[in-house]
């Protein structure tokens, strides 16, 4: 089910921008939806559900924005690499 809601916008953006209605209000329930997913306020498959892309399509507009689909923080990454030099370390050895 989907809800419609409307959004009043000055003319000048439009001409500014070069957008018609339903390009601009593409672009902003893209730009929304990314946002929300950057802020943790929408799961990946919600955020690309919102835009009406797959998650495959959605990963592949966050990829080419630069925005991390996965958050590992430094100690998260620290971890992960210590434990593939252990497992690499231990294969090694046999």
């Amino acid at each position: 089910m989907h809800r419609e809601m409307r959004i009043k916008m000055p003319e000048e953006i439009f001409i500014v921008l070069k957008k018609d209605d339903r390009e601009l209000s593409g672009e902003i329930l893209q730009k929304a939806a990314i946002q929300y997913y950057i802020e943790k306020e929408l799961s990946l498959e919600r955020a690309a559900f919102m835009c009406g892309l797959s998650r495959m399509e959605f990963i592949d507009v966050l990829y080419r924005l630069h925005v991390p689909i996965f958050d590992y923080s430094e100690e998260d990454l620290e971890e992960i690499h210590r434990e593939r030099d252990e497992i690499l370390e231990r294969v090694r050895v046999k």
